[in-house]
């Protein structure tokens, strides 16, 4: 077949906006498995996270009537800290003033299609 011919076909079937609206779909396919993925980890993540705050909780309780003993007040601050942060991390939101949180698929379609870029649906 003749280039021409193909340049034909390629305007009369719309191929270039075709093959864009493929690629959009099966980026949202993948992110859509992906999320689902991340959902799963998540769950997960979040139980470990109420269980070591409970674990925490119930240790605060006992420094408070029985004091520090060996457990020096940095050693609190960490563990508090780490269950904070494992806390938001699950939550998508940022772990640290410098930390911007991860795009979602809509604010990812909206910056393309600021962009100036418009995917065929077609």
């Amino acid at each position: 077949m003749k280039l021409r011919r193909l340049e034909e076909l390629s305007v009369k079937h719309r191929w270039p906006h075709r093959t864009d609206a493929w690629d959009v779909e099966q980026e949202r396919i993948r992110r859509e498995r992906a999320g689902e993925r991340q959902a799963a980890i998540d769950a997960r993540i979040t139980s470990i996270a109420e269980h070591a705050l409970q674990a925490v909780e119930a240790k605060a309780k006992a420094w408070a009537t029985n004091g520090l003993g060996k457990t020096s007040p940095a050693e609190v601050a960490r563990v508090m800290d780490t269950v904070v942060k494992l806390q938001r991390l699950v939550a998508g939101e940022a772990t640290s003033i410098n930390q911007e949180k991860p795009r979602t698929f809509d604010q990812y379609i909206r910056d393309l299609q600021a962009s100036g870029y418009e995917p065929g649906w077609g």
